[in-house]
């Protein structure tokens, strides 16, 4: 039993220590990746026969991406014994701060410093024409027209962060809550959980467009072949932009509230 009702930067170096191999490991995974990463986005721009390789293997990392930043939390997933994990000499706040700050800031700064860093390089080569950075996370044209439209440059960023804010959120819930098959739950929580609220989102926001006097008048001009003014072009993105932040919005709130739910859980283990 903890006698010490303060916190304790000493105990959470002892936490440190106690998961440091797993995290050694983790980090050493992304950091290979991310050099795969750029080794194939620079072959892929050679002139030479191999370059279409490559650029497959390019594909396959950036896809990769948004994972490195899901997965974070399973550096905790191969601790199973909860005996043993309660018996840390460490407060449970502690535990959970440090489980969370790990999984929300530490691994999302170092996969960004990271990649900027191969970013910055392959700026450097010559004739070298894919942004690394920009690509790695996956900024597709809908969402830069949609989000610039509102917030101009930096937003699309922002965007990109919470949606990965809060896919994390749930899967840090999701090892903090399972006894056993935290890997397997966790990597079937990221494709189950933004299938099922992708859809409900799109159907949602079908109806919503359907309905919605701007987009009726930009496809009946369309089945007229009538010619589609500015203004009502940017009223359409202001209709997705509307759609975007709203789901966006309502994930970040439940993956807020997988994460008090992960204090509360990792709190409670103590003894």
């Amino acid at each position: 039993m903890i006698q010490d009702n303060s916190f304790s930067w000493e105990r959470m170096s002892l936490l440190a220590r106690y998961y440091m191999p797993a995290i050694k490991k983790q980090l050493l995974i992304y950091l290979i990746i991310i050099t795969v990463y750029f080794i194939a986005g620079v072959l892929s721009q050679m002139p030479y026969w191999f370059s279409g390789m490559f650029m497959m293997v390019w594909g396959i990392c950036q896809f990769g991406f948004a994972y490195m930043f899901y997965l974070a939390p399973l550096a905790f997933s191969r601790y199973d014994d909860e005996a043993l994990n309660t018996l840390i000499p460490a407060r449970g706040d502690e535990k959970a701060l440090f489980v969370i700050v790990y999984s929300l800031v530490l691994v999302p700064v170092f996969i960004v410093v990271v990649t900027s860093v191969f970013a910055l390089i392959a700026h450097l080569i010559p004739d070298y024409e894919i942004d690394l950075l920009s690509n790695g996370f996956d900024n597709n044209a809908i969402e830069s027209m949609a989000w610039d439209d509102l917030f101009p440059g930096w937003s699309l960023w922002l965007y990109k962060l919470t949606g990965y804010f809060w896919m994390t959120g749930i899967v840090l819930y999701v090892v903090t809550i399972s006894r056993n098959n935290k890997i397997l739950k966790s990597i079937l929580a990221t494709i189950v959980v933004p299938m099922i609220s992708g859809i409900i989102a799109g159907i949602i926001g079908l109806v919503y467009l359907i309905y919605n006097q701007t987009t009726r008048e930009f496809f009946e001009r369309i089945k007229d072949d009538e010619a589609v003014d500015n203004a009502l072009s940017s009223g359409i993105m202001s209709e997705i932009t509307t759609w975007l932040m709203s789901y966006q919005s309502i994930m970040v709130v439940i993956g807020i509230i997988c994460v008090v739910l992960t204090w509360r859980k990792i709190c409670h283990r103590q003894v």
